[in-house]
């Protein structure tokens, strides 16, 4: 039986951002969807669109593309970003939506909401087309032994499928073989970049407890060899310098011991640069020295900006991130009344996640949020979902351990948000909680550093 001529073909809606039992499949709306929920580019239905003046909306994707020239691609209308609204479109509110089923253009009349639709299709339907062996026609596969017997003009070719399977076979054998090959190369490779970086770090070690020996002899005794000192300690720092840059280029993943014993390097930056400042009074009248100092100073600050961008790759619990000119964030604030700061993505226990800043004006006061934001990650497919790990968000004192201010975020904190029921789609992410300063108080508290403040998250 040969397949019903299609009807006249409408084109299908593909839907982003509802999980992976919807996703990337083709609906056909009875009612047309309101416009807003369209991209109006791409014409993908999204979770999330983003509405201009122009009464244009764009999806995630195809906004982040345009916001940098600000020009609406379509009527080429100058917008304003702080003006553009994003929509959300909750799946509730979706599946509500009448749709055909797939198989309408071949016959089939059924009508339902979308979960209904995705059932009939699946389990129901009796309008599912194949394709023939012997003419290449559509045909529907109900009927499809009877058109074979009977109505089918083709000729099947002699041992085809075996001819088929044979080639396969041997291509999914080199295939495997192939890549079997180059794993073992990338993990002989992989392990020597580790043994290399190990071999760094304690190198980094060891320096940085012989400059804080330096710095207490210097502190002990100013009337010697102070300027022979300051050239010791800045030509260390260059070759520290040059070490971390060559080595975050060469890693991929690492272990917790190795970042923990980073992190402690790095925490130890502050003491050394808390010594430097306790000396300067004394050195004033030393050009030379002064100049060094300064250097050393401004590669302290390289190096805690390096070793804390070194966790974005590894396996952990724990992640830091040092949010840095802050001054200028508060200028924004003060000319637009909002700004944010997003750190880069990074892997927290095979979950893709990032931080974002935020200030704004409240009743003439300035205030500092710190939120954790889930994204898509590379290992979205492998993790359990939906995402329900209690965590805690920490404001780091440069100088005080006691000092931290630590923020505890629950289970049930979470599933609160309902936004976390799913995986994130691509270029999307989910709030997973947040906590919110006054930033006066953080300032009079001294938790910025160098117009810098670090934050710190852990999964529990």
């Amino acid at each position: 039986m040969q397949a019903t001529a299609p009807r006249e073909r409408q084109k299908p809606k593909f839907l982003s951002g509802f999980g992976a039992d919807l996703d990337w499949r083709p609906f056909y709306f009875v009612d047309d969807l309101p416009s807003t929920r369209c991209c109006h580019l791409c014409g993908v239905v999204a979770e999330w669109t983003f509405f201009l003046e122009c009464s244009h909306s764009f999806c995630k994707t195809c906004y982040d593309q345009i916001r940098q020239s600000h020009v609406c691609p379509l009527d080429d209308e100058v917008f304003e970003e702080s003006w553009v609204r994003d929509l959300t479109f909750k799946k509730k509110q979706l599946i509500k939506h009448s749709v055909r089923c797939q198989n309408w253009m071949y016959g089939c009349d059924f009508v339902g909401d979308i979960p209904a639709t995705c059932a009939h299709f699946v389990h129901e339907c009796r309008f599912h087309v194949v394709p023939c062996k012997k003419c290449d026609g559509n045909v529907l596969r109900t009927g499809l032994l009877r058109h074979f017997l009977e109505d089918c003009q083709g000729t099947a070719p002699a041992n085809e499928a075996q001819d088929i399977q044979r080639v396969d076979l041997v291509e999914v054998s080199s295939n495997i073989e192939r890549n079997l090959g180059l794993l073992g190369d990338n993990q002989v490779l992989l392990q020597d970049k580790m043994n290399t970086m190990a071999a760094e770090a304690a190198s980094t070690a060891a320096s940085m407890r012989t400059i804080t020996e330096l710095m207490e002899d210097y502190k002990e005794d100013r009337t010697q060899s102070r300027e022979r000192d300051a050239v010791t300690l800045w030509e260390m720092f260059r070759d520290m310098e040059e070490q971390l840059r060559e080595s975050s280029h060469a890693i991929t993943s690492s272990n917790e011991e190795h970042f923990s014993r980073l992190l402690g390097e790095n925490g130890a930056l502050y003491a050394v640069e808390a010594k430097i400042d306790d000396l300067r009074p004394n050195i004033n009248s030393i050009g030379k020295l002064t100049q060094s100092i300064l250097a050393v100073k401004e590669d302290l600050g390289w190096l805690k900006r390096s070793v804390g961008g070194l966790y974005a790759s590894a396996k952990s619990n724990v992640r830091y991130w040092y949010f840095s000119k802050l001054g200028e964030l508060k200028a924004q604030v003060k000319d637009r009344g909002l700004a944010e700061r997003v750190s880069d993505k990074f892997v927290l226990d095979e979950y893709g996640m990032h931080f974002r800043m935020s200030m704004w004006v409240s009743n003439d006061e300035v205030q500092l949020q710190v939120a954790l934001y889930i994204s898509e990650g590379p290992s979205d497919l492998l993790v359990a979902w939906p995402f329900k790990r209690q965590f805690a968000l920490s404001l780091l004192h440069p100088e005080n351990e006691k000092e931290h201010v630590r923020h505890v975020v629950s289970e049930a904190d979470i599933v609160k948000t309902g936004a976390v029921s799913v995986r994130p789609p691509l270029l999307g992410w989910w709030l997973l909680g947040s906590v919110q300063w006054d930033l006066l108080d953080v300032e009079k508290k001294g938790f910025l550093a160098d117009d810098s403040l670090a934050v710190k998250v852990e999964l529990m």
